[in-house]
């Protein structure tokens, strides 16, 4: 990159390094590289992977194992010679016997209808067609938000190896105690994560929650897994029996005694807590149990409380309570039983509190600057009570009690992001990060997705007329994004332009054929945080997350489509609609995959094979041939040349980030197809 122009090198002498073998140099090399640029190419993924290597125990070597059963095999030889010469000078069969050896196979997982019954999901979805593509990462995403972290946990019998499961782009692994990271559990197929627990006895058993589909657990490191309950936000090992499970489900608690195979309801007797955030469990008493509630409860005077049970939480007491607007909490526990609760307050006075007495009276422990977003976490390492991991948007350890602390990004992947093509010139394209309280980051490309740089923040729904003039609510740019005139506001916040002519916006009730000079009424939709429109030539589109409507009469009136399976996500890019016949339109979902409907959105058909079971979150349409589409998934990216009745998986070169956000296709040339994800921005390439 321009700003490290000795990156390249660098880079040229890691590889040689790991070509030649040379492991410490090329280790040494990564990490300057790491230091100057976090994000630079796939360093943090090559230093992942030579420190897994080196990580490499000597009696885990295939080498040493291969002489010691030569020698082994010698010794039994010449202690029963006689047997061993009778056997193999004994007759054989006329026909000589075949031995069958079973082939193991990791199957991708299928995420099956909800139940609360354990359920394998190593039923192996369809096979993918080849496709003789791959990707090529264009810009690593340095500036972008990185993606909220929402559970850590430290594998308790090697205090090096970390995961931290995030909101938006699943699970990552450190080796090295946080310095690096990669990208693990991607056949999960899921990437909002909820909690994470790994087996204080085994560190190949873990446990993991996903928003919306429950609780998995794998037995073999994440090779197989199986669902053991449909939902539940937070879980908790009993360190003295880990057989013994707590789950909080919102509103109540579950366990099990025996990892995870049945449930039980937690009796709770008293009122409060009325649901359950964070809970976490006294490392030496089974039966003491913390729990953060963010929910008036009671007479309370709102805000949120810090609860304790000594009766493995049939009866609560409030412990603490804060009346501030909280944005971000967590609960843990060290190993000598003290309190630790993480609070992130919407406008400032981030840090954590500690108990020393059971949660009778707490103190400030550390002020930690944390990032904001709607998901946090903190962790006590069970290894080191000084060693303290907080996540927000991305990671700070401390390893000295909370007196300092550093971020540790590495590898860490980036929050949701929607990519946005300028249809009058295609090298200038957009980025727009997550809604904070309709406040959307935006960052401007003008070569191609090659270089970025931030734009600032303003409300959300950045939208681009076939002129090319870039709109936000209440103002428009004509330069690209580099200066911004003001324009009348409509009374819809969320605009949306046609791309395929000048000047004509629509909101919520009103609409401009000027660019937003002036306004004109016209239906009143309603608009919801995350609505977003799609026009055809002839009919109008108006998805969220919960309803379905369409307009035949350019936005005057609106009906209501059919429902269907699943739920559109919260992506810009859901939906395309065929530019050749627009009652034909692809809505991207949750839980139910690609859905088509050829008769105005009146009927639903599902298109998803190839896809097996997998979230998705953007659909795409080339715009000089309707039978090529583009989808992206939690689970990775998929290519259809038949109108989506197969897909084909398209992965190579995502560097292990399997999450899509957004796929969007260059209109003037549909060759190039550009896809957002947590590692960055990349481009299809043909082989």
């Amino acid at each position: 990159m321009d700003e490290h122009p000795n990156l390249e090198t660098l880079y040229q002498q890691a590889q040689e390094a790991l070509t030649t073998g040379q492991e410490e140099r090329a280790g040494h090399i990564l990490k300057q590289i790491l230091q100057m640029d976090e994000d630079y190419q796939d360093a943090a993924l090559l230093l992942a992977d030579l420190v897994a290597r080196q990580r490499r125990r000597w009696y885990k070597d295939t080498r040493l194992w291969v002489g010691v059963g030569v020698v082994a095999f010698l010794g039994i030889i010449l202690l029963y010679k006689d047997t061993v010469v009778g056997i193999l000078t004994k007759p054989q069969p006329a026909e000589d016997a075949i031995a069958y050896i079973p082939t193991i196979t990791n199957e991708p997982t299928k995420i099956l209808v909800q139940t609360v019954t354990p359920t394998p999901i190593d039923t192996p979805t369809p096979e993918p067609t080849a496709v003789p593509l791959y990707w090529k990462r264009l810009y690593s995403g340095a500036i972008f938000p990185r993606v909220e972290i929402s559970t850590i946990a430290v594998d308790p019998n090697d205090p090096d190896v970390i995961y931290a499961g995030t909101f938006g782009a699943g699970i990552y692994k450190s080796l090295d105690g946080g310095i690096s990271w990669h990208p693990t559990f991607t056949n999960l197929g899921l990437r909002d994560i909820l909690t994470l627990a790994i087996d204080p006895r085994d560190g190949k058993t873990i446990y993991v929650g996903t928003e919306g589909t429950g609780l998995y657990k794998t037995n073999d490191g994440g090779i197989h897994w199986e669902r053991l309950s449909a939902s539940g936000n937070d879980l908790v090992i009993d360190q003295q029996n880990s057989k013994h499970l707590i789950l909080a489900d919102r509103d109540k608690l579950i366990e099990s005694s025996n990892g995870g195979q049945s449930w039980s309801a937690v009796r709770q007797t008293s009122p409060c807590p009325a649901e359950y955030d964070k809970i976490t469990l006294d490392p030496n008493n089974e039966d003491i149990l913390y729990a953060l509630s963010r929910t008036v409860c009671g007479d309370l005077d709102g805000g949120f409380g810090i609860y304790g049970s000594n009766d493995g939480g049939n009866n609560w007491v409030l412990l603490d309570q804060r009346s501030w607007s909280v944005g971000l909490l967590d609960v843990d526990t060290a190993s000598n039983g003290d309190v630790y609760s993480l609070t992130g307050l919407k406008g400032g006075g981030d840090g954590i509190l500690r108990s020393t007495n059971g949660g009778e009276t707490w103190s400030w422990f550390s002020q930690v600057s944390l990032r904001g977003g709607e998901h946090g976490a903190m962790l006590i390492s069970p290894d080191n009570p000084n060693t303290i991991f907080v996540g927000s948007v991305g990671l700070q350890i401390s390893r000295d009690g909370g007196s300092s602390w550093e971020e540790r990004q590495d590898g860490l992947g980036t929050t949701i992001l929607n990519l946005i093509i300028n249809p009058d010139n295609p090298q200038n394209m957009f980025i727009e990060g997550p809604d904070l309280n309709w406040h959307c980051p935006y960052y401007r490309s003008e070569d191609g997705g090659q270089t970025w740089e931030e734009m600032g923040k303003d409300v959300c729904g950045l939208t681009i007329d076939a002129d090319g003039v870039i709109y936000i609510f209440g103002k428009r740019s004509w330069d690209q994004g580099r200066s911004w005139d003001q324009t009348s506001q409509a009374g819809g916040i969320i605009l949306t332009a046609d791309a395929r002519e000048s000047g004509l916006l629509y909101s919520d009730g009103f609409t401009s054929t000027n660019g937003g000079v002036t306004w004109l009424p016209s239906g009143q939709l309603d608009y919801k945080h995350d609505t977003r429109l799609f026009i055809g030539e002839n009919i109008i589109y108006a998805f969220d997350r919960w309803r379905l409507r369409y307009s035949l009469d350019h936005g005057m009136t609106w009906r209501y489509c059919t429902d269907l399976v699943g739920w559109p996500p919260s992506t810009n890019a859901r939906a395309a609609i065929d530019p050749t016949n627009d009652e034909r339109v692809f809505l991207a979902t949750r839980f139910g995959g690609v859905q088509l409907s050829i008769n105005c959105c009146k009927s639903w058909q599902p298109k998803n094979e190839g896809l097996g079971s997998l979230f998705v979150n953007t659909v795409a349409i080339d715009p000089q041939n309707p039978d090529i589409l583009y989808t992206g998934t939690d689970g990775g990216a998929y290519i259809s040349f038949n109108g989506g009745d197969t897909w084909g998986e398209v992965n190579d070169g995502l560097l292990g980030a399997l999450v899509i956000y957004s796929i969007a296709v260059d209109p003037e040339d549909p060759s190039n197809v550009y896809a957002a994800t947590p590692y960055g921005v990349f481009k299809l390439e043909g082989r």
